[in-house]
């Protein structure tokens, strides 16, 4: 037998179990080696044939049309578990990713609903992350269009969501609701009627003046069909 042989003939005959392996050690190594052994495939620049002069002479013109969500809502709650499951469930999300920690807390997730991507995670005050049941609550609200406002608001009613304004049709041409969720969010739910210009939403408010997005300054010209803080 060579001297090479010897340590294998050892381990043969040894009957002691072999020890079970770190599982945060095993799940570093997996991701190590998907990453060496996934292929990288260098693909030529695309540029845009259809743009036009003052694009072309624009220093800041893209060069590629925006093809993903590039502002994604991050929020903090004091359940992120529990948060996970409501949103799947009361809303309609998809769970994507979650990671949790060894203190049993969410450090981060991200679920998908109505296309949209939205980030999560437990409160971690330690680092000044804190939830929206802190303190006064949250100082932003989450905008959803959903195929019908009414079916949307009572079902997260269902599952535990308090009404802050029933499903109503609004001047501006969308049919609007709002909930809070258990967690401390605010969400506003909305599907559109009808599309208004802005002489007509005018017309239908008492207390707001809508403003042309050309008649401000460095604003784009976009459609105003967004809900007026008095609709929440």
């Amino acid at each position: 037998m060579s001297v090479v042989d010897q340590p294998f003939r050892h381990l043969a005959n040894d009957p002691s179990p072999l020890p079970e392996p770190d599982p945060r050690f095993a799940r570093q190594l997996r991701a190590r080696l998907e990453a060496e052994l996934t292929p990288q495939i260098d693909l030529p620049d695309r540029k845009s044939t259809t743009m036009s002069n003052n694009d072309a002479n624009s220093d800041t013109a893209s060069e590629t049309a925006p093809s993903q969500q590039v502002i994604t809502p991050y929020i903090s709650v004091h359940d992120g578990a529990g948060a996970l499951d409501w949103y799947v469930a009361a809303l309609g999300a998809t769970e994507t990713v979650r990671y949790v920690g060894d203190d049993g807390r969410v450090g981060h997730a991200e679920f998908v609903l109505h296309g949209a991507t939205i980030m999560l995670s437990d409160a971690y005050p330690e680092i000044g992350v804190v939830a929206a049941t802190s303190y006064e609550g949250s100082s932003c609200a989450l905008h959803v269009s959903v195929p019908n406002c009414d079916s949307a608001h009572d079902l997260a009613v269902s599952h535990g969501a308090t009404s802050m304004s029933a499903p109503g049709d609004q001047p501006h041409g969308a049919r609007t609701a709002t909930i809070l969720d258990p967690y401390g969010h605010r969400w506003m739910l909305s599907h559109q009627i009808t599309t208004l210009s802005h002489e007509e939403i005018n017309a239908n408010y008492d207390n707001f003046d809508v403003v042309p997005a050309e008649s401000t300054p460095g604003a784009s010209d976009r459609p105003t069909q967004h809900p007026a803080p008095g609709d929440e």
